[in-house]
């Protein structure tokens, strides 16, 4: 597979998950259980509650609201970070250095993705398709 072929393939994967999610931003937060304890959780970024919904549940099992002892609220957060809006940008990205001459990857691209390389770009669709690195 060339490395164009790899970062189309990326780019549609990442818009492919990032238009069946909920549209970001989003936001973590300590959701308590009652009797269950509290849960890590990602809910819709919303001005009103009625309008913010669930985006994820992370258990924790535990009894302490953000519990440092599990993982589960750092995770919560940095998927809160990458909601879809985030992801297509990378998509974009991707796609952009698809489009760019093989030899162009080589060098430092000044365009509408910013300063980027290939190597950068190809660990990146490497990471997003599974794909066993080179």
């Amino acid at each position: 597979m060339s490395d164009t072929d790899l970062l189309r393939e990326a780019a549609a994967k990442v818009r492919e998950t990032a238009n069946a999610a909920t549209d970001g931003p989003w936001k973590p937060h300590d959701t308590h259980l009652d009797m269950g304890g509290h849960t890590a959780t990602i809910l819709t970024k919303r001005a009103g509650l009625a309008d913010t919904g669930l985006v994820a549940w992370l258990p924790t099992f535990s009894h302490r609201p953000w519990d440092e002892k599990t993982n589960a609220w750092a995770n919560a957060t940095h998927v809160a970070l990458w909601h879809p809006a985030v992801a297509k940008e990378i998509a974009a990205m991707l796609s952009c250095a698809a489009d760019l001459d093989p030899s162009d990857r080589e060098t430092v691209a000044l365009d509408r993705c910013g300063m980027c390389g290939t190597a950068h770009l190809t660990d990146i669709a490497l990471a997003l398709t599974s794909k066993d690195p080179r």
